[in-house]
């Protein structure tokens, strides 16, 4: 995220806190990539695996939420926080 458009979320009222919290799990998005691809082969996992993987998914999909809504206006910039748009991207 540029200064800029963290500036601007702030200005609109959105915490700092809040948006280090979207940056950090963010960061974690991306060391679960490996997660995310073996969710399309279950063969590999166990159903132990497969439950916390879904908590996983759960959390990651109510954190996208939350800039989804900001930026309900903005389809490009909405479409950076999309969850799904961001797991075809991996």
């Amino acid at each position: 995220m540029s200064p800029e458009t963290r500036k601007k979320l702030e200005s609109k009222g959105i915490k700092p806190s809040i948006i280090g919290h979207i940056l950090e799990y963010a960061a974690q998005v991306n060391n679960f990539k490996d997660c995310f691809e073996t969710m399309e082969n279950h063969e590999n996992i166990n159903k132990v695996a497969i439950k916390e993987i879904e908590k996983i998914n759960s959390a990651i999909k109510d954190i996208c939420r939350i800039p989804v809504a900001y930026y309900q206006f903005e389809p490009p910039k909405r479409d950076e926080f999309n969850f799904y748009c961001v797991l075809r991207n991996l």
